[in-house]
């Protein structure tokens, strides 16, 4: 799941022809020439532009500020955020400050983002940050459009920061709540099962279970040549395989997910 860890051992499963299914983000990934990577989350160079374009075109967001993890994750996610403010909205970031794993103390950053006078804050964090940063922004009061990515409106985001999430917008390819009925069966199981909902880390290890069936059910072979072949360029639908969930899902010739996302 997480991009550093996945930047760095990949090269290893790529040295032994190692089929490898992450759901890592950072747009690098599979920019690296790696033919036995690929993704079961879409990738932040997709899901960001989405994201923006409802803030910036929708909201009509004139200044956005950004506080990002600082790991590969996190970095990736400013990279394209600059990258496409710029190129596509002629705008730049009034504040962008880079965060820890595992720090309690936003006060900074917040000061910060007041000065800059920001309209909407891009929390581009990991789930127990972005709770504690949504605490921390109601308790300052600042009035501001508050939007993360899939990690930002999590299941365990919500669970830990309560009330703070409400009006908190995000975006996601596989949430349990997202209009497609294998998404939502499997939601209604796991509920059934361990007493609460999934969040979309579970959909996307779902999924990393049945991406490589399907890869063995189309070259019908356990060859990794073979497989790795037919899991690129593929259009799979859940007649193709009944088990997937996130609807039809496309699979370009470097291992990018292309699929839904829902706001």
């Amino acid at each position: 799941i997480y991009s550093s860890s996945t930047l760095a051992n990949m090269v290893f499963a790529q040295e032994s022809k190692t089929l490898q299914f992450t759901g890592s983000e950072n747009w690098r990934i599979t920019t690296m020439g790696n033919k036995y990577i690929w993704r079961t989350s879409t990738q932040q160079g997709f899901e960001i532009p989405k994201l923006l374009n409802w803030v910036m075109g929708e909201k009509k967001v004139k200044a956005v500020a950004m506080v990002y993890v600082n790991n590969d994750y996190g970095m990736g996610g400013l990279e394209t955020t600059q990258k496409v403010l710029k190129e596509k909205w002629n705008s730049e970031l009034v504040y962008s400050g880079a965060t820890e794993q595992k720090q309690a103390d936003y006060t900074a950053e917040l000061s910060h983002i007041k000065r800059a006078k920001a309209d909407a804050v891009f929390a581009y964090l990991l789930e127990e940050e972005a709770s504690m940063f949504y605490r921390q922004v109601k308790k300052m009061g600042l009035n501001v459009l508050l939007f993360g990515p899939n990690s930002g409106i999590s299941e365990v985001t919500i669970r830990l920061g309560k009330e703070a999430v409400d009006g908190v917008y995000g975006m996601s390819g596989f949430e349990y709540t997202a209009p497609e009925p294998n998404s939502q069966r499997l939601a209604k199981y796991y509920k059934e099962k361990y007493g609460s909902w999934p969040d979309n880390e579970f959909m996307k290890g779902y999924n990393s279970i049945y991406l490589p069936a399907t890869g063995i059910q189309l070259a019908n072979s356990f060859d990794k040549e073979k497989v790795a072949e037919k899991l690129r360029n593929v259009f799979i639908t859940p007649k193709i395989q009944p088990n997937i969930v996130g609807g039809n899902l496309f699979y370009d010739e470097v291992g990018d997910l292309h699929a839904w996302d829902y706001l």
